[in-house]
């Protein structure tokens, strides 16, 4: 059976995720990106008429399920606290098992182009950013919460963006690769601080901000 549009476009993406993230968008060709995916150069533009449509595309494709995933930890009904802590949980589950993508991102946040930068965020961050906000929040309406959102995506992404160099630093560890301790340390320190506060009974206690 002949392979339907669809399932070629699919296969495509699938082998130029990689190449993007090892190579950065700048050094990847059409004509080298036609080669990975083992199609003729004609064939590969019937798919995607140039390599910027053909890198938006790769990057919602990596992209795609990892938002379902950040939303469906925001959704629903328990307390701020609660959610912020599936919110990092999930994140580092994704940033720790998929480091093609942490390596795609974190490409594009150092080579990107001003128009680029801002074609991604429009197609493929913006709504799941304006989602975490929205918990910033209810965590913490005396914060800007634009500056708090930034801090827990920093928090999170740098953990993995450095995991190369990481385990060379003084005082590093093992259990320091595993996510559920990583986010774990993350959320203790957005909502306790470095000082953990604690109620009368001795007993921690959540106040409605975090003091950053």
């Amino acid at each position: 059976m002949r392979p339907t549009p669809s399932t070629c476009r699919n296969r495509i993406l699938s082998k130029v995720i990689p190449l993007f993230a090892e190579k950065g968008y700048n050094r990847v060709t059409m004509r080298e990106a036609a080669v990975e995916a083992g199609i003729t150069a004609g064939s590969f533009y019937h798919h995607f008429p140039g390599k910027q449509a053909l890198y938006l595309a790769a990057v919602k494709r990596a992209f795609a399920g990892r938002a379902r995933d950040i939303r469906a930890a925001l959704a629903g009904d328990a307390p701020p606290a609660e959610r912020l802590r599936n919110l990092i949980h999930r994140f580092c589950l994704q940033l720790s098992r998929d480091p093609v993508f942490t390596r795609l991102i974190h490409r594009e946040i150092l080579d990107g182009d001003q128009g680029r930068l801002q074609l991604v965020v429009d197609a493929v961050f913006r709504d799941v950013f304006a989602d975490v906000m929205g918990l910033c929040r209810e965590l913490a309406p005396d914060f800007d919460p634009f500056l708090l959102c930034m801090s827990i995506v920093s928090l999170t992404v740098h953990h993995y963006q450095i995991a190369g160099m990481r385990k060379f630093l003084p005082g590093n560890r093992p259990e320091h690769d595993n996510p559920d301790i990583v986010a774990a340390h993350i959320v203790r320190l957005l909502i306790e601080g470095i000082g953990p506060r604690r109620d009368g009974a001795g007993t921690e206690s959540f106040q409605g901000d975090l003091p950053l």
